[in-house]
């Protein structure tokens, strides 16, 4: 989804970025930052989700997912970035 759509959606439910930077206690710039999928924050997605009723697999492809014991399955050891792609995610577990 292109990060206009996403603040749209945001808009369309009464919430504004600063209110959930607020409600997430981090700067407004960094909600920005994670709306337009330059950074990552699962606390501030999960937030945009649960406000916009959208799944942040939808919000953002191959970023997120919804559960976070999955989550935690696929991300491993890497602590940044998106998660592996379903592709790469076969082929380390064919390793």
């Amino acid at each position: 989804m292109h990060w206009a759509e996403i603040i749209c959606e945001v808009k369309k439910k009464g919430y504004s970025l600063s209110q959930i930077a607020d409600q997430e206690n981090v700067t407004r710039p960094f909600v920005t930052h994670v709306v337009r999928g330059e950074k990552t924050s699962h606390k501030v997605a999960y937030a945009i989700s649960a406000i916009t009723g959208i799944p942040t697999e939808k919000l953002w492809p191959g970023k997120y997912v919804q559960s976070p014991a999955e989550y935690k399955r696929l991300r491993g050891d890497n602590k940044r970035g998106r998660l592996p792609s379903t592709q790469d995610t076969e082929l380390m577990e064919a390793s």
